[in-house]
């Protein structure tokens, strides 16, 4: 079964490394489910996941990656309001099913502040995941019964992540 939430670590990584502006820094954090309308059976979705983030921040612009999530970001002008967000559309229908066509649009958000522009040592952020069904497709068979996935859609599922220098 595709999983649509992999939350099992998240890096900030810079996009070239030949910048002297660059800082990496390693954190340890911890995010806590705010809110899930994609229902409490969908998505298997966690109440806490442990997450190690490395941050690294080259003049303005920020990646947050896990592996699998790439989200392209900025770093405000306060040098401490941070956002990026990532696009994926993932179809959930096997090769060959016959059932009508079925993806779905997952954009991930992370909006944060660092505790420090100059000597970071924690930052917070919310993170969103919006799922919608893609223009035609026909999702309806995975919101009931056997082959729930979602109770509705679109949707959405929040954390907030408390993340602290690594020691």
């Amino acid at each position: 079964m595709f999983v649509l939430i992999p939350l099992t670590g998240c890096t900030f990584v810079n996009a070239s490394d030949d910048s002297e502006d660059e800082d990496t820094t390693t954190f340890s954090a911890e995010a806590v489910l705010e809110s899930n309308s994609c229902g409490d059976g969908a998505l298997n979705v966690e109440e806490t996941v442990a997450l190690t983030i490395e941050l690294t921040i080259e003049g303005h612009d920020v990646i947050f990656s896990d592996g699998e999530l790439e989200a392209e970001g900025v770093l405000e002008d306060d040098d401490v309001t941070f956002e990026a967000e990532q696009t994926t559309t993932v179809d959930l229908r096997d090769a060959g099913s016959t059932l009508p066509a079925c993806s779905v649009l997952r954009t991930d958000t992370i909006s944060g502040a660092l505790d420090s522009a100059s000597s970071i040592s924690a930052f917070d952020a919310t993170w969103r995941i919006r799922y919608e069904a893609t223009e035609g497709s026909d999702c309806s068979d995975l919101l009931e019964g056997d082959s729930l996935v979602f109770e509705a859609l679109p949707c959405s599922v929040r954390y907030d992540i408390a993340a602290s220098v690594e020691e």
